[in-house]
């Protein structure tokens, strides 16, 4: 049997794309919420706190989500 080694080339786009979202989107909202949870109390396993973060910050999400896109 013969295996040969190519590369990714046809992936190469969308992985790039998902290092973009991840340095350039999520990154920053992962690090906010991380901030909420180890100084402020955010307890994510309590409903009503996951009911507060959407209704404080999803909006601001889905501009930035948006923004992203654009650019």
């Amino acid at each position: 049997m013969l295996i040969t080694s190519t590369s990714s080339t046809c992936n190469s786009r969308i992985e790039c794309l998902w290092v973009e979202v991840g340095t350039q989107f999520a990154q920053r909202w992962r690090a906010f919420f991380t901030q909420l949870e180890n100084y402020h109390g955010l307890r994510p396993n309590i409903p009503s706190h996951i009911w507060l973060l959407q209704t404080l910050f999803l909006g601001k999400i889905n501009q930035d989500c948006s923004d992203f896109q654009a650019e």
